[in-house]
């Protein structure tokens, strides 16, 4: 992938910035200082203001858009990213120079830094993400959200100039009332994304069918749009989208049809944009520029809509039917442990096998006080935010830094395109997730009334994952789940089975493996690889090579998902090396 370089000299250092070219950039000059703008700004002008005024508070917390700023003269630097850390952006700082860059693996080359945070990996496979400002290397840190980093001669200052403010009270605003504020939330923020834009021109969204990109589709119901679906078959979302935009003269849908060989045509570019913080299939968007469908306009997409406002990771109990989670759950309250319970429950960490299961017996419990530390200094900074609930701890977590959220390589995969907006990444959203009650978000309660008020016509389609009504609420979706079931043990029938992975998007990892030669290779790797040994040396191959072994040749599918993230290792070291 090609980095464009920018060098610049200050008293005492000299500083290196590397960017992929596929970023959107804006570079100019204002009184004695340069500056460069990766993203977007919705008032460029708010840059001179920046530079006439310095860094503040009050003009930073409120700038608009998504980007990562950097300022520049012959006597300092300035770097400021935004409140979403929309543009991760990696930095080493020497005695004498700075690096600066979009890609983990081109700081380590100018550098030459080889020496690895070796238990980093281990959260890596744990989490699939890596949690505050670390990174697999020793001295390369990840830029942080909200903050201003200056480095002026030998000085380095940093400083949050927004955080993150848990105030939420009892509230007598309904939840329709607050449904109808999260519509118009939605459309302000697209109006926001689109209106520098002609009116007759074309807008691209990426659409998959679910609630949060239908809620951008509706709130997208008076533009010209082109609505991109992907899959690797025309089953499910693909078909769902089509019944949406079917509803609108203006909207226009196109699907593209990804190949088998998707991953592996482009896979150590993938490995390399991923930068070993993010699994590598995330990045699905990634290598689709060149499709007949792809022209060059300004794409729209929902990511984040989900976890804000859906409850994705609001800690609950399900409540079960013989065994048998349910749609219906109540929210985990009372004092925990905060730490304890996210390290056991979050639903993004590993499946079925856990990790510490191949991890030499001597080692366990210094890897268990490893992972309790860095949860616990999240939690430290949660409180000092006034975080008194284990809800307010999982939500921080992930709106500290969204960038380092798993999926967020599905982003840095868009951008290849040019110019993507995040409709979620809006100051105002971000305020008013922060202020709303948990019972309004768990089990999407808020975001299906949205769509409802959006465009209750997309609030009828029945949803691709489950293959009922999107808007149907967890009591009559569970009806529905037991009705299926009996019908299907007394018929016979695979109709009424819940849908599979086929009619999703994202393939199946452990299929993606085992049925992928390429992909199969990859992990036949690393059975005998150095890499793994080298930075992982804590892991027990008596057990971890069993699991590998019968998960490649056919046998349990428990452990496709570590093998992918274990694949991202081992390939992203070999990349560098």
């Amino acid at each position: 992938m090609k980095i464009i370089k920018t060098r610049i000299t200050l008293p005492e250092r000299e500083v290196v910035i590397g960017l992929r070219s596929y970023n959107k950039i804006h570079k100019g000059s204002y009184n004695s200082f340069n500056y460069i703008l990766i993203g977007n700004l919705d008032n460029i002008d708010d840059i001179k203001n920046i530079i006439k005024f310095g860094p503040k508070k009050s003009i930073l917390e409120n700038l608009k858009g998504e980007f990562f700023l950097i300022l520049f003269n012959d006597q300092k630097l300035e770097l400021i990213s935004d409140r979403f850390n929309s543009i991760p952006i990696y930095y080493a700082i020497f005695d004498k120079g700075v690096i600066i860059s979009d890609s983990l693996s081109f700081i380590s080359k100018e550098a030459q830094i080889t020496t690895f945070n070796k238990d980093v990996f281990f959260e890596f496979i744990y989490f699939q993400k890596i949690s505050r400002e670390k990174t697999i290397f020793n001295n390369i840190k990840k830029f942080s959200s909200s903050t201003i980093l200056k480095i002026q001669k030998n000085q380095k200052t940093s400083q949050k100039y927004w955080e993150p403010v848990f105030s939420r009270t009892p509230s007598k605003i309904s939840l329709i009332e607050n449904s109808v504020e999260l519509a118009d939330l939605i459309k302000k923020s697209v109006e926001l994304n689109t209106d520098n834009l002609n009116k007759n021109e074309k807008i691209g969204l990426f659409l998959s069918g679910g609630m949060d990109t239908r809620c951008v589709l509706a709130a997208s119901k008076n533009l010209n749009l082109n609505a991109l679906t992907l899959g690797f078959s025309e089953n499910g979302e693909y078909q769902t989208a089509k019944l949406l935009t079917e509803l609108y003269e203006n909207f226009e849908h196109w699907f593209i049809k990804l190949k088998k060989t998707h991953f592996s045509d482009v896979f150590e570019e993938l490995i390399e944009l991923t930068s070993c913080s993010y699994v590598f299939d995330h990045a699905l968007f990634y290598n689709i520029k060149n499709e007949p469908q792809i022209s060059k306009m300004r794409y729209l997409n929902g990511y984040g809509l989900d976890f804000l406002f859906q409850g994705m990771y609001i800690p609950r109990d399900n409540f079960k039917i013989f065994g048998k989670p349910t749609y219906i759950s109540k929210i985990r309250h009372g004092k925990f442990d905060y730490t304890s319970d996210y390290i056991n429950n979050i639903s993004f960490k590993f499946k079925h096998i856990n990790p510490f299961y191949y991890v030499k017996k001597e080692k366990k419990a210094y890897l268990r006080e490893f992972l309790n530390f860095e949860i616990k200094q999240i939690e430290n900074e949660a409180l000092s935010l006034n975080c008194n609930t284990l809800t307010d701890f999982y939500d921080y977590t992930i709106i500290r830094d969204i960038s380092s959220h798993y999926s967020y390589s599905n982003i840095l995969s868009m951008r290849e395109m040019g110019d993507i907006r995040t409709i979620a990444f809006n100051n105002s959203i971000l305020d008013f997730f922060l202020r709303i009650p948990y019972k309004q978000r768990l089990n999407a309660r808020i975001l299906k009334r949205t769509l409802k008020i959006l465009e209750p016509n997309f609030a009828k389609i029945k949803s691709a994952n489950h293959g009922m009504k999107i808007t149907s609420n967890e009591y009559e979706m569970t009806l529905i789940a037991i009705k299926r079931k009996i019908i299907r043990i007394f018929s016979n029938s695979s109709k009424f089975k819940h849908p599979d992975s086929e009619r999703r998007t994202w393939p199946d990892r452990y299929e993606h493996i085992t049925s992928n030669k390429f992909m199969r290779n990859k992990a036949l790797d690393l059975l005998k690889s150095d890499h793994l040994d080298t930075c992982m040396p804590y892991l027990d191959r008596d057990k971890l090579n069993p699991l590998i072994t019968e998960a490649i040749n056919g046998g349990s599918s428990n452990f496709g998902d570590s093998i992918a993230r274990l694949i991202t290792i081992d390939q992203f070291i070999k990349g560098i090396n």
